[in-house]
């Protein structure tokens, strides 16, 4: 009997931001699972197209009022219209699967 694939990572989206001066872009949510820098985050655009953004960092974040930590990941871009279409998706409540292949 064939051995079944692990389930993709994914991160549940809650929201996301930027820092501008550092050319960064933010999702914040939980992560069932494991990433690790260096993987790949499609971003659903339409039914049939996918901006695919690499992760360049992964942070735990802690609130007080909450009692699991959420997981911060982080993308950069070099194009200044990085940050306008990604703040443009307005990222949040939202499902996005973590991968192993992509593109930059």
């Amino acid at each position: 009997m064939p051995a079944t694939p692990p389930a993709l990572p994914y991160l549940e989206v809650i929201n996301s931001f930027a820092i501008r001066r550092t050319q960064q872009f933010f999702m914040i949510g939980r992560l069932p699972g494991t990433a690790e820098p260096g993987m790949f985050a499609p971003i659903q655009l339409n039914r049939s197209l996918d901006l695919t953004v690499r992760i360049t960092a992964i942070e735990e974040v802690e609130f007080p009022t909450e009692n699991q930590p959420y997981t911060l990941l982080e993308t950069r871009g070099d194009n200044p219209d990085y940050l306008n279409l990604m703040l443009g998706l307005n990222l949040g409540l939202e499902t996005v699967q973590i991968s192993v292949e992509g593109e930059d």
